[in-house]
């Protein structure tokens, strides 16, 4: 990404080093979804042994969401979670398998009309799923009912 601006400030935690970028999409990947507005994503993460940076694409949130996240796992085994949400949620809610992590969100930056978070968990725990608010809120194996 070339157009891409630091959209955190840099974290740590003592060992690890990270920040969150974004910017838009090059033109070829805005060439296959004419029209859209295509928003890339990404967190860099620097420290012993980890020297990376992994991301997404797409539009900004899609419809109805008010939070897009994903996870990875750094080359130490660090996971990560990365997430844009809608700029007027006081807190998002990042859930892993023994915790709820929730996140005051007030005093972040906007830019691209969104807000931005990323953060390491601990090792034993896998990340399930993020929430803006309650409503949102889908336990691990939830599926729609149509």
């Amino acid at each position: 990404m070339t157009n891409d601006v630091p959209v955190t400030e840099q974290r740590t935690d003592g060992r690890l080093t990270w920040q969150v970028w974004a910017g838009p999409a090059n033109p070829v990947i805005t060439e296959n979804h004419p029209g859209e507005d295509i928003l890339m994503t990404r967190v860099t993460i620097t420290g012993p042994g980890v020297n990376e940076g992994w991301g997404f694409g797409g539009r900004p949130l899609y419809t109805g969401k008010t939070i897009d996240c994903l996870n990875s796992r750094c080359e130490d085994g660090t996971e990560f979670i990365l997430a844009r949400f809608e700029p007027t949620l006081p807190a998002i809610h990042l859930e892993t398998t023994r915790r709820t992590i929730t996140v005051d969100v007030r005093k972040l930056p906007t830019h691209f009309g969104l807000k931005f978070w990323a953060q390491p968990i601990d090792r034993g725990e896998e990340f399930v799923t993020a929430y803006g608010n309650q409503s949102e809120y889908r336990p691990l194996g939830w599926t729609p009912v149509h």
